[in-house]
């Protein structure tokens, strides 16, 4: 299992990496800038040299980025859309200047109008960063979300929406733990997660499971709340934890930890998840 959390990038982005081993991260999860700001330094040649130099140097085998929160694929306001491309084809330049293979970025709100309308501009603007981008070999996976206020793509229906009008091989899911069974998706028994996983896999196919976060929920299932808790925590429990240790076709996927506290407790939910 490629087990991890994600980490910080203060003091630079090789620090990150250091902080991942040191946590006992086989894969570590970072921002390429402020995940609250617009703007952004450029990546120096240097420190993009130092985060790879780290690599060699450690366990760790693998880094994916996560997106900003601002950025809005889905928004009906163009002004707003026009950022938001240009952010996210930005960090996705990130990504390929660090050499992380792997963006997951969420999907973003309708804005008050609707689900449909919402993806349609989810799919224009997500084409043409795919190829604004071509070039950087970076895959993006869409985060399927819980469904709080106007977000898109909480189901597998609307997820699976998406992938067929974006039509990119380039293109994969990340599934959030906490988000599935706030979303509805009753993952708290091991016949759950098998059975959750198998709609997935049908609807939308394994094949296109890029990642996975890892983390508990305080909210009640279907809830719709995006409120992560530590593992076992929560309303989900340790039950789904252990079941998707124990899944061959989650092998060889990236899998973070998102819950609260952060670095002063990933140590021990990793050791927490490997015992299972």
């Amino acid at each position: 299992m490629l087990l991890g959390a994600h980490v910080g990038i203060s003091g630079g982005f090789h620090n990150a990496v250091f902080r991942g081993e040191e946590i006992g991260c086989d894969v570590i999860q970072i921002f390429t800038r402020n995940q609250m700001q617009w703007n952004a330094k450029p990546i120096t040649q240097e420190q993009a040299e130092l985060f790879k130099e780290a690599f060699t140097k450690s366990t760790v085998k693998m880094a994916i980025a996560h997106g900003s929160y601002l950025i809005n694929l889905a928004t009906p306001e163009e002004k707003s859309a026009e950022r938001a491309v240009n952010a996210f084809e930005l960090e996705v330049k990130r990504c390929a200047a660090l050499g992380i293979p792997l963006y997951v970025f969420h999907p973003g709100s309708h804005s008050g109008t609707d689900e449909a309308s919402g993806i349609d501009r989810e799919v224009k603007n997500l084409k043409r960063i795919l190829d604004e981008t071509e070039d950087t070999g970076v895959n993006l996976a869409l985060e399927g979300m819980a469904g709080q206020g106007d977000t898109i793509c909480h189901t597998f229906d609307s997820i699976h929406e998406v992938l067929r009008k974006v039509d990119n091989p380039r293109m994969g899911v990340c599934l959030d733990t906490c988000h599935l069974f706030a979303a509805g998706y009753d993952i708290s028994s091991a016949s759950g997660v098998k059975k959750v996983l198998a709609e997935f896999n049908e609807k939308i196919g394994m094949k296109l499971l890029f990642a996975v976060h890892l983390n508990d929920s305080r909210g009640a299932l279907g809830s719709h709340l995006d409120r992560h808790e530590n593992i076992g925590k929560g309303k989900i429990g340790k039950e789904c934890f252990k079941t998707l240790m124990h899944m061959r076709s989650l092998s060889r996927i990236p899998m973070a930890l998102e819950t609260p506290n952060g670095e002063k407790m990933y140590s021990r939910e990793l050791k927490l998840l490997r015992s299972l």
